[in-house]
């Protein structure tokens, strides 16, 4: 297995100018902009801002859903964009889609095939469970994050120090990660 690592990846709001200006000066192995709460002026800044993220050594993720990967797609395949950051990953179905959609946006950008990337964040107990066929679902997919917060609340709990209740999940996800060639990240 070839082992990917990121030891890094800095989570920059795309409407943070002074974060998004210094990004590319963190050290970090990757640097990934952030849509959420993105207008279309944002979005139309987005390959701009792309660039200004990448200049340094770190390669750049734009952090979208399932829901908006067509219009955040399209807005930011460029050659300087490793890849996407897939949040709220609940399904096989929504993988696989994605990695067409990836897909068609690499033709129109005039793209090598599969150069774009796929980190999954995943958060619900359904997501968990069928983690196997998630990570499966597209050969475009080298990490995999498992959002402890979304986790909590999708069952519907308060984690307490004394008992940690994701031992369970992110053992699964590491066991099923390494199985597929995928780096699991923070765990």
């Amino acid at each position: 297995m070839a082992v990917l690592v990121r030891r890094s990846n800095l989570l920059v709001g795309i409407n943070d100018a002074a974060a998004l200006r210094d990004a590319w000066r963190s050290s970090a192995d990757a640097v990934t902009l952030d849509l959420a709460g993105a207008d279309a002026a944002a979005r139309g800044r987005l390959k701009d801002a792309i660039a200004i993220a990448g200049q340094g050594a770190a390669e750049v993720f734009v952090r979208v859903t399932p829901e908006s990967l067509d219009a955040d797609g399209a807005a930011a395949v460029c050659k300087c964009l490793r890849g996407v950051m897939l949040d709220k990953v609940v399904s096989a179905e929504q993988v696989s889609a994605a990695g067409a959609k990836l897909a068609a946006l690499e033709r129109g950008a005039g793209l090598s095939a599969n150069s774009l990337q796929l980190i999954l964040v995943i958060g619900t107990a359904a997501a968990v469970w069928h983690v196997r066929a998630i990570l499966k679902a597209s050969a475009r997919v080298s990490q995999i994050v498992l959002d402890e917060q979304a986790l909590a609340s999708d069952l519907k709990i308060t984690p307490e120090r004394e008992l940690d209740p994701f031992e369970y999940a992110r053992g699964r996800i590491v066991v099923e990660s390494i199985a597929a060639k995928v780096m699991p990240v923070g765990i």
